[in-house]
């Protein structure tokens, strides 16, 4: 860009600015910064936009301000809890279904079922009209606009006090773009001391998409999130069986040293009853796993029997169903889909658990001492900024800012007391890649147990709280300790009662 074409570009602009509230020296400073990057305005006319429409500052942090007044009897009308967990999930699955003409039919009519429903509201019917047609035209060419939508809808929701969430990504199938979409329910909000916000989330749709992660931090300035379905799985699969100190031998290696700080952890948290309740069932939860994993390993021999989930609770109906006819068609085979073995073990556990009181009762205490340690991490996160600005004076020089970033955070959750074993068995009990070293949490996950423990496979100390905070401070300097909130919920409402696990081909 010529500097007359800036000159023309930056007249322009503080005329635009002087009607949007935007002074002429803070627009100047960004056609400056644009003229600087050797970008055209042809080119990024978007940013500039943005920040005229109010909808990213001048630091790039995106902004919501809704166009027209709130009226709260209109939001009165709106069945938040259908829209997040029906009609948002039902509308996307259709759109991504959309390519005949009848599933176009049905993607229209979802999308006006979905329409009708925010209608009341002028700020959703503006936002979700631009979203139908920016995911119905091309959902990867708008991928960043869709984002910022969808980032909006959330800003709008915290704003009027409605507890959802809404995530999505966008992915390429074939010739056309795709969106998957995460719908939640915010279950627990609490603030530290320093006004850090933990949030802790609850799955509403059904799509068979399961995240990745416990918590995440995604903007400091919105704090923490800990999804409690993820959090479930852990304590399920990990917490659960370590609690039965006679089961220590049948756990994990990598699990194993850690057992007896998890123990103690859990012991001085929950309540006595609901410690037994956990405790006499561990072992039929092992079986359980354990008989799964049996199934599992014959998977390459051409097994095709599958156990989706691993049931707390028992097995249902159609699972037993599916069972039974497994165990037929395996019989005489040399890869047996199920052996009788492994059914009667699945059928046995399943039973006594089913006739266990109050196991959900105690599992969701259990949830939300497990989400604790996921919060103490994520605070750490909001504390320390953006991984960029992370200073680790300790720290190997190749260090990447993110791999930086999550050691900051496993070795906040490892020493805070009360939390730190179980935080470690959660970094323990990680899927472990190939080559950690190109993975940035998996690379963290290393340094943060060799530095506290050993490695995960070693019996782990009694002082973690204490090593895991010299290494913190040896690292990163003196900082003040994660305050983890003492309203944070004692149980967590997480398990769907009438939806057992299911196993089936």
């Amino acid at each position: 860009m010529s500097g007359h074409d800036a000159d023309e570009d930056a007249e322009a602009l503080a005329g635009i600015a002087a009607g949007r509230r935007a002074t002429l020296r803070s627009i100047l400073a960004v056609v400056t910064f644009v003229v600087g990057l050797g970008w055209t305005f042809e080119t990024r006319g978007d940013v500039i936009t943005a920040i005229l429409r109010h909808e990213i500052d001048l630091d790039g942090e995106p902004i919501y301000e809704p166009r027209h007044e709130i009226q709260r009897r209109a939001l009165s009308h709106i069945d938040f809890a259908r829209f997040h967990e029906r009609l948002v999930p039902d509308w996307l699955a259709e759109q991504n279904e959309a390519d005949t003409p009848a599933g176009r039919r049905r993607a229209e009519y979802a999308y006006r079922e979905l329409l009708e429903e925010v209608a009341p509201d002028r700020n959703l019917d503006a936002l979700w009209r631009e979203l139908h047609d920016r995911i119905a035209a091309d959902p990867i060419a708008s991928a960043h606009r869709i984002e910022y939508l969808l980032w909006a809808h959330d800003a709008y929701m915290d704003r009027i006090g409605q507890p959802y969430r809404l995530e999505a990504s966008a992915f390429m199938r074939g010739t056309h773009g795709h969106i998957l979409a995460r719908t939640y329910r915010t279950v627990a909000d609490v603030q530290t001391p320093r006004g850090e916000r933990v949030r802790v989330l609850r799955r509403l749709d059904r799509a068979p998409i399961t995240e990745t992660w416990l918590g995440r931090t995604d903007r400091e300035e919105e704090g923490a999130f800990v999804v409690a379905d993820r959090v479930l799985h852990f304590a399920v699969r990990h917490v659960w069986p370590a609690l039965n100190a006679a089961l220590d031998e049948r756990l994990p290696e990598r699990e194993r040293g850690l057992a007896a700080g998890v123990r103690r952890e859990v012991g001085a948290a929950l309540d006595g009853y609901l410690l037994s309740v956990l405790t006499e069932t561990a072992e039929d939860q092992q079986a359980l796993l354990e008989a799964a994993a049996s199934i599992e390993s014959r998977q390459e021999c051409g097994s095709r029997f599958r156990v989706f989930g691993i049931p707390y609770r028992g097995l249902s109906a159609h699972s037993r169903f599916m069972l039974r006819r497994a165990l037929v068609a395996s019989q005489g085979s040399e890869c047996p889909d199920v052996t009788i073995e492994e059914a009667t073990q699945l059928v046995a556990a399943s039973e006594r658990l089913r006739a266990q009181q109050d196991l959900e009762v105690a599992l969701e205490a259990l949830v939300a001492l497990a989400s604790r340690s996921v919060a103490a991490h994520e605070l750490r996160h909001v504390a320390d900024g953006p991984s960029a600005d992370l200073a680790c004076p300790g720290c190997d020089a190749r260090a990447t800012p993110l791999a930086r970033a999550e050691l900051s955070g496993y070795l906040a959750a490892f020493a805070t007391p009360g939390l730190g074993y179980l935080a470690a068995l959660g970094a323990c009990s990680a899927p472990v890649p190939r080559d950690p070293s190109r993975w940035p949490d998996a690379s963290a996950i290393d340094l943060a147990t060799r530095s506290t423990i050993g490695a995960c496979d070693r019996l782990a100390p009694t002082d973690l709280y204490a090593r895991a905070r010299r290494v913190e401070r040896r690292l990163f300097g003196a900082r003040t300790a994660v305050d983890v909130p003492g309203l944070f919920p004692r149980s967590i409402e997480v398990i769907r009662r009438a939806s057992p696990g299911l196993a089936g081909r």
